[in-house]
């Protein structure tokens, strides 16, 4: 089968997801998880409250562990996928299934990503929200007007047609969420994250990044990868730079979709990992072919 798995990022995590995993997943999920991390992932998903979850240093190990475990299985019942793409952490995932670097390095980098990114969240208040615009071309260029102006605000994530995800100082976001049309925009929703991702408020966590990046040996993937930053696919000399830029740069997953639907022109499109996130993207920036959710074993039947 012609198919293209597609991974989530951090906002994806819930209380008790994945738990259908534990059984017969013990030495990846559970002894190897537990080596590095130095915490319960089993632990984390059964009895982790939502506001504990939503920290960035618990969400990304445990949602990349989790969508790499349900994308095994969906390749023991259906093969090996033609392409993959993930949005934000979710390229971890990606990048660890296709063998550029392996599942344990792969969570050592995101332990050292994660613990980065809420150290640099910390020394700023800043969010994210959801902009739903008609006019994408405008909402841009509003956007870059508006940051010369002096307010703290970037386009960070642009996940399909009709909606991107802005990020910035929570006094800034403030201002367009009062005034959508100050950006263009139909409407503005406040996520629900816990500082501004993707955006230059990350250049500390930038420099952690790069020091743990240096130390890893990278191969050449088995399945091609297009990557967040630039929509390129990834090869081992390309990779330590994309995935460097792209934790200070914006996810271009409308870009990735769209590349892959006219590279690949895949049978079928999966979403794995928890929740469902990644589906609704698909649907919205490709032609109408089917697109399926794996995020527990019963889905995948």
């Amino acid at each position: 089968m012609n198919w293209v798995a597609l991974f989530p990022g951090q906002g994806s995590q819930h209380p008790q997801m994945g738990l259908d995993l534990f059984n017969g997943h013990e030495e990846t999920l559970i002894e190897n998880f537990e080596r590095i991390m130095g915490w319960s992932l089993k632990d984390a998903c059964k009895f982790a409250s939502e506001d504990e979850l939503k920290q960035t240093n618990i969400a990304q190990p445990s949602i990349f562990a989790l969508s790499y475990s349900y994308c095994l299985e969906a390749i023991k019942k259906y093969g090996k996928p033609s392409a993959l793409a993930g949005h934000s952490l979710g390229e971890y995932t990606a990048l660890a299934i296709s063998g550029v670097m392996n599942f344990e390095d792969a969570l050592e980098i995101i332990s050292i990503r994660s613990n980065a990114m809420q150290d640099a969240v910390e020394k700023i208040e800043s969010s994210m929200c959801a902009v739903l615009t008609k006019d994408m071309k405008m909402t841009i260029k509003d956007i870059d007007s508006l940051e010369k102006q002096g307010i703290n605000i970037w386009a960070a994530n642009f996940n399909d047609p009709g909606q991107l995800v802005v990020a910035g100082l929570t006094e800034d976001l403030e201002y367009i969420i009062k005034n959508p049309k100050s950006i263009s925009a139909q409407k503005i929703l406040k996520l629900d994250v816990a500082g501004a991702f993707h955006t230059p408020l990350m250049s500390s966590a930038k420099e952690k990044l790069d020091v743990a990046l240096s130390k890893i040996l990278f191969n050449e993937p088995f399945i091609p990868i297009v990557m967040n930053v630039d929509a390129e696919y990834v090869t081992k000399d390309s990779v330590r730079k994309q995935l460097s830029d792209q934790i200070d740069s914006p996810v271009l997953f409308l870009n990735q979709l769209q590349r892959l639907e006219n590279d690949i022109d895949p049978d079928k499109w999966m979403h794995i990992g928890p929740g469902d996130v990644t589906s609704g993207m698909a649907k919205r920036s490709i032609s109408s072919k089917e697109v399926k959710v794996v995020n527990s074993l019963e889905s995948l039947n």
